[in-house]
C-alpha cells in the first residue's frame, strides 16, 4: 500500500516534531531554507563558554510533552536539573532589584486576592494587563502581570491577549467566578509527581539536543537550503522550490506567519491576508561571559516591567540555572533587550548591568543574536480560528504548527506538532 505522502515546511521544533509524528506512516520530506534545523533553538559554544540563543528551560511540571519526546530520542540520561538557586527571583521596582515575592509586593497580593473575589465576570477577550488591572488593580498588573509578560511573551502586558496567553485564568473566572478560587481548587486536586524534583530542566548540550536528536531520526528526509517559494492546488497540493516540485497528499506549515503569508497569496488570500495581520516585534539578545564567578546575588534573574523605562526587559543568570553548562568557574549572563538594533546592544547590556548588579567588569566573551516573535493581540484566538476556517475551505490538505498559533513555549509547540 502506497503511503501518503507528507511535506513539512521549516525545520524549527515544530516542523521537526511533526515530520518525526509522521515518520512510521508516511512518506515524509522536510524543506528548510536555511543551512541547519532548529530555528531559534540553538545551542552555541565561544570560546569556551556555553550560551544557549533560544528557549534555555522547561518547567518540569509542565512539559509531559518534551520529556516523552527526549525519553523517545533517547535523551533521557541528558537531562539536567535546575541548582536550588534558580527558585530566586527579582523583578526592578523603582530602579532597584527586589526579590519576588517582596514584602510590600506580598501585602500588595493580600489586599488584590481580598478585592479579587468581588469582581465581576467579563466574558469578552482583553489584554493581560486590562484583565488583571479589573481582577486584581493595576498595581499587581504593572508590579506582577507586566514583567511575567515580558519574559514570556516578549512585550508588555497591554499588547497581549490573556485569552491566549492564559486561558486557564479566563476559564478560573467563568467556572469559579474568581482566579484566586479557581486557583485554589485546581491545586487541592491529586496531581501526578514528575520523576524530576527540581522545577526547570534542560539537557546536558543544551536545548539543541533536542534539535540534533530529531535531526538524526529523520536522517534522509530533510532538505536544507531549500525553501518553499510557491504552494499550489492541483489533484494534490504541489510545494515548489527553486529545485523542483513536490506533489503532496498533505503539506504541514512550520512557517512564520509572515513567510506563510507570501506562499498563499494566490492559493488563499483570505488566510494570507489575515496572517500578514499578526504583529512581530524584534528584541536583541546580548550574551556575556566572564571568567570567575562575580555575581553579587544568587537565582535565576530578574524582569524590568515597563513602567521602568528601561530597553532592557530582562536578565538571565544562566551560570546560576544550570552550573553544570558552566566550563570551569564562570558567570554566564543574558541580557534581553527591546527592539533590533546590534550597534548599540552590548553599550547597553554593559549599562544595566552596571546600574542593576554594580557589574563593571569587561566580559571574556559577547555574543549578539535577534529574533522576531509574534504577538498575540487582543482577539488572537479568533483571528487563528478564522485563518484555520478559511484553509478548510481554500486548501483542507494544508495544516498549521508554530508558535504563532497559541501559547509560544515549546512545550505548547511539541503538543501541537503531535496532533498533526
Amino acid at each position: 500500500m502506497k503511503k501518503n505522502r507528507v511535506v513539512i515546511l521549516g525545520g524549527g521544533i515544530s516542523g521537526l516534531t511533526a515530520a518525526y509524528a509522521h515518520l512510521k506512516t508516511c512518506e515524509v520530506l522536510l524543506l528548510e531554507k536555511n543551512t541547519s534545523c532548529g530555528g531559534v533553538m540553538q545551542s552555541l559554544e565561544k570560546g569556551n563558554f556555553f550560551f544557549e540563543c533560544g528557549p534555555r528551560t522547561f518547567r518540569t511540571k509542565n512539559s509531559p510533552h518534551i520529556l516523552q519526546l527526549g525519553q523517545e530520542l533517547g535523551l533521557a540520561e541528558e537531562i539536567i536539573s535546575s541548582s536550588a538557586h534558580s527558585t530566586k527571583r527579582y523583578v526592578l521596582f523603582e530602579k532597584t532589584l527586589q526579590p519576588v515575592p517582596s514584602w510590600s509586593l506580598l501585602a500588595l497580593l493580600v489586599r488584590a486576592v481580598y478585592r479579587e473575589w468581588r469582581q465581576p465576570y467579563f466574558a469578552g477577550d482583553e489584554s493581560i494587563h486590562a484583565f488583571a488591572s479589573r481582577r486584581f488593580g493595576e498595581a499587581v498588573a504593572n508590579r506582577l502581570f507586566d514583567p511575567l509578560s515580558l519574559g514570556v511573551f516578549g512585550c508588555d502586558a497591554r499588547q497581549v491577549s490573556v485569552q491566549s496567553a492564559f486561558p486557564q485564568l479566563k476559564e478560573w473566572e467563568a467556572l469559579y467566578g474568581s482566579v484566586g478560587k479557581g486557583f485554589l481548587c485546581t491545586r487541592s486536586r491529586k496531581r501526578s509527581q514528575p520523576a524530576l524534583k527540581a522545577p526547570l530542566f534542560s539537557f546536558r548540550q543544551g536545548t539543541s539536543s533536542l534539535i540534533h536528536a530529531l535531526e538524526k531520526r529523520l536522517d534522509g528526509h530533510i532538505h536544507l537550503q531549500e525553501e518553499a517559494l510557491s504552494l499550489q492546488k492541483d489533484e494534490n497540493l504541489i510545494v515548489k522550490t527553486a529545485r523542483g516540485a513536490y506533489p503532496a497528499d498533505k503539506v504541514i506549515s512550520a512557517l512564520p506567519p509572515h513567510a506563510l503569508a507570501r506562499l498563499l497569496r494566490d492559493a488563499a488570500p483570505e488566510a494570507s491576508l489575515l496572517l500578514l495581520s499578526i504583529p512581530m516585534i524584534s528584541l536583541t539578545v546580548v550574551q556575556l561571559g566572564y571568567r570567575g564567578s562575580i555575581l553579587s546575588r544568587r537565582g535565576f534573574g530578574y524582569l524590568v516591567p515597563t513602567s521602568e523605562q528601561e530597553r532592557v526587559m530582562g536578565v538571565v543568570f544562566d551560570s546560576e540555572i544550570f552550573p553544570s553548562q558552566n566550563r570551569g568557574e564562570q558567570t554566564r549572563i543574558t541580557v534581553m533587550l527591546h527592539g533590533s538594533y546590534r550597534d548599540s546592544a552590548e553599550m547597553d547590556a554593559h549599562d544595566a548591568l552596571r546600574r542593576h548588579l554594580s557589574l563593571s567588569q569587561t566580559p571574556d566573551i559577547v555574543h549578539i543574536t535577534e529574533a522576531e516573535l509574534p504577538v498575540m493581540q487582543v482577539g488572537h484566538s479568533d483571528k487563528i480560528a478564522a485563518i484555520q476556517k478559511s484553509l478548510s475551505y481554500a486548501l483542507p490538505e494544508l495544516h498549521l504548527v508554530g508558535n504563532y498559533l497559541g501559547h509560544p513555549a515549546v512545550e505548547h509547540c511539541i503538543a501541537r506538532a503531535l496532533k498533526t
